[in-house]
């Protein structure tokens, strides 16, 4: 038989989290288990879990947290756009690669850690993303695309290696 893996979540509103998409992930869905009364959930997948599809969660307003698990190397494009609830997220080190819009209008999350492997930050990946306060880009990123920071009204501290050999627009 697989290995079950799993997505930890919570929300904020006593509903359990409605993914927009369960295909993609790499592992077969197998069910969405979900308390209210703690607002915890677990979305569970039989085999291996590598890639957050596009838009898998974009629009979840009610997510505030989610524990992506080693072994996901893709977080697809506009993966949680729009998750304006969402304060904090587990990033496995196994991430190599950012989408597209992949957080934007995440305007609660205000901290992320990029693992070493990521080496391009894509356009739009974290606009509008205001409760961002500081940022360290780890080394090995060449990359980051226009509008990578857009409207992050609160970002006041952003540290570029010198890996970085490409800055886009605004």
């Amino acid at each position: 038989l697989p290995e079950v893996y799993e997505l930890a979540y919570t929300t904020n509103d006593g509903r359990a989290l409605d993914p927009y998409t369960t295909e993609g992930f790499g592992g077969e869905f197998m069910e969405n288990i979900y308390d209210a009364a703690t607002g915890r959930g677990v979305l569970k997948f039989a085999g291996a879990i590598t890639t957050i599809p596009e838009q898998a969660f974009a629009i979840c307003e009610n997510l505030t947290w989610i524990d992506l698990p080693e072994g996901i190397t893709t977080i697809g494009a506009s993966a949680f756009t729009g998750c304006t609830a969402l304060e904090e997220l587990t990033i496995p080190s196994t991430l190599t690669s950012l989408g597209n819009e992949a957080f934007k209008n995440c305007s609660l999350l205000t901290s992320i850690n990029i693992p070493k492997n990521v080496t391009v930050i894509d356009n739009e990946t974290f606009k509008g993303c205001s409760g961002l306060a500081s940022i360290t880009i780890p080394d090995g990123v060449t990359a980051i695309k226009s509008l990578a920071f857009e409207d992050c009204s609160n970002l006041t501290s952003v540290v570029i290696p010198d890996s970085v050999i490409s800055i886009g627009y605004s």
